[in-house]
C-alpha cells in the first residue's frame, strides 16, 4: 500500500493477524515492523504527531494476507494525495548573493536538484526574522522591486517540492540606492576631514540644515546616520556642529554607470582664483571670467550683509573619477583671495 498525505500528523489504525508483520516506511525512512505478537492486535499500530508540515510518503509492505488497514489519521487541513516517489525535502540552495540596484535588489542562488520553486523572504534586521516577498520563484536570479532606496535588506532563499520546504541559506544582504549618489566631505576648523556617502535627497536635506542655520535658525548640529560605516554596530551617528565647518565639497557618482564622466576641455583664457582661509589653507580655483565676477558679486553682497553664506564652484578640471565635484566656501571663513588673469 502507497500513498502521500500532507500535514504534520499520522497515525494508522490496523488489524493484523497472530504472527504476522508489516514494514512501514515514511519519506524513504524505515519505520520498522509492526506485529501483533502471536495475538491479533486491533487498534492504533503507529503515531506521529509531530513532523514537518509538508508531503509525505508512505509505503506500507506485508507477507501476509490478513493485514487490514482500518483508518488513516492525518492532520484536519491534510490531504490523501497519489504517491510520488518523492521522498525527502529539497537541499538548501546555496552561495545566495544579493547586488544593489536603483529602486532593487537582484538576488541570485545556486538550483537545488528536485526544486519545484524557490521562496525569498527579507527583514530590514540581520539575522531575521524575515517574511516571505515571493514564493514561488522558478528561477535565479529574481529582482526584488518592492524596496525603498538607503535601506539595507537581509535575504535569505529555501527551496520547495511537493514535500514541503528546505531550511533557510546563507543571509545576503545589500542597500538599494538612487542612480546618482554623493561623497560629502566635511573639513573642520581643527583640520579634521569627514566623508559621508549621501543620496541626493540626503545631501540636499543637509544643504538645508546648514542654509537654515547659517540665517541664525535651526539646531546647532546636524546627525548623519552613516549605515556605510557602521563596522559591527547597528548604527553609526556622526554630527557636525556648525560654526566648526570651514569647507566642505560634494562629489557626484554613479551606481549603475549611467552618467560616465566626460573629458573636460582645460581652460585656455580666464582667471586664477586663490582664496585663503581662517585655517590658513588656500584653495585655488581656474574660472572663467564669468564664474569669477559671479563669486565676486556674492561675496560683494555677503559683505553688504545680503545673500547666502555659501558659495558653490562647479569644479570640472578636479572632478576626477566623478560626475561632477561642487566645492563649497564659507563666507565668514575666508580670510582674503587673490585673482590672476591669464590667456
Amino acid at each position: 500500500m502507497k500513498f502521500d498525505f500532507t500535514g504534520t500528523k499520522l497515525n494508522i489504525r490496523t488489524w493484523l493477524a497472530s504472527g504476522n508483520s508489516y514494514n512501514l516506511k515514511i519519506d524513504n525512512i524505515d519505520k520498522g515492523s509492526f506485529s501483533g505478537n502471536n495475538t491479533a492486535t486491533y487498534g492504533v499500530s503507529y503515531v506521529d504527531s509531530s513532523m514537518y508540515d509538508g508531503r509525505h510518503s508512505v509505503e506500507i509492505t506485508t507477507t501476509s494476507s490478513t493485514l487490514y488497514v482500518d483508518t488513516i489519521d492525518i492532520s484536519s487541513t491534510g490531504q490523501i494525495l497519489p504517491f510520488t516517489g518523492i521522498t525527502a525535502l529539497p537541499s538548501v540552495p546555496l552561495n545566495l548573493a544579493a547586488q544593489a540596484l536603483d529602486g532593487g535588489i537582484e538576488l541570485s542562488w545556486g538550483t537545488v536538484t528536485g526544486a519545484t520553486g524557490y521562496s525569498l523572504k527579507r527583514s530590514t534586521t540581520a539575522g531575521g526574522p524575515y517574511s516571505t516577498v515571493a514564493s514561488n520563484v522558478y528561477v535565479s536570479p529574481y529582482s526584488d522591486t518592492s524596496v525603498t532606496n538607503g535601506t539595507t535588506y537581509y535575504y535569505v532563499v529555501t527551496a520547495l517540492n511537493a514535500f514541503g520546504e528546505s531550511v533557510i541559506s546563507n543571509e545576503a544582504s545589500a542597500t538599494p540606492m538612487g542612480s546618482k549618489r554623493v561623497i560629502l566631505t566635511t573639513t573642520m576648523t581643527n583640520g579634521d576631514t569627514f566623508e559621508y556617502n549621501l543620496s541626493k535627497t540626503e545631501l540636499t536635506t543637509f544643504l538645508n540644515w546648514y542654509d537654515t542655520k547659517a540665517a541664525v535658525a535651526g539646531p546647532v548640529k546636524y546627525t548623519f546616520t552613516n549605515q556605510h560605516l557602521k563596522g559591527s554596530f547597528l548604527a553609526r551617528k556622526n554630527s557636525l556642529i556648525f560654526d566648526k565647518i570651514i569647507k566642505f565639497k560634494y562629489d557626484e557618482y554613479s551606481v549603475s554607470g549611467i552618467g560616465t564622466p566626460t573629458e573636460v576641455a582645460e581652460v585656455t583664457a580666464g582667471t586664477a582664483l586663490s582664496i585663503t582661509l581662517t585655517d590658513g589653507k588656500v584653495e585655488e580655483f581656474i574660472l572663467s571670467a564669468a564664474d569669477y565676477n559671479a563669486f565676486v558679486a556674492w561675496h560683494d553682497a555677503k559683505s553688504a550683509g545680503t545673500g547666502p553664506a555659501r558659495y558653490t564652484f562647479e569644479n570640472p578640471l578636479k572632478k576626477g573619477p566623478f560626475i561632477a565635484r561642487h566645492e563649497v566656501v564659507i563666507f565668514d571663513k575666508i580670510s582674503s583671495y587673490d585673482s590672476e588673469d591669464f590667456n
